[in-house]
């Protein structure tokens, strides 16, 4: 049986192990999450922003994503946080 988690009332460290350990799109986003936002600090701070003010991680792949920057009017937006591989990670509103 799966643990169920109360992630609102997570630290940090509880939440980026929560996702470390868990397989989808998402938790690829957060595992970027530290290289992208440049600190463990800035990565903490974006993480307890996405639990409280419920907001999510976005990962835009310009050679990858058929859309160009030009025509994705929702990255504007959005927050960028930094470069992930191939892209660049945004927080957005959920």
């Amino acid at each position: 049986m799966m643990e169920r988690h109360n992630k609102p009332n997570m630290t940090c460290e509880q939440l980026f192990e929560y996702y470390r350990n868990q397989n989808s799109e998402y938790a690829s986003l957060v595992k970027m999450l530290p290289g992208a936002a440049g600190s463990l600090e800035r990565t903490c701070q974006i993480l307890e922003q996405c639990q409280k003010e419920n907001k999510r991680l976005f990962g835009y792949y310009p050679g990858i994503d058929q859309r160009s920057y030009d025509t994705v009017p929702e990255l504007e937006t959005m927050e960028p946080i930094g470069s992930i591989i191939d892209g660049y990670l945004y927080l957005q509103r959920s």
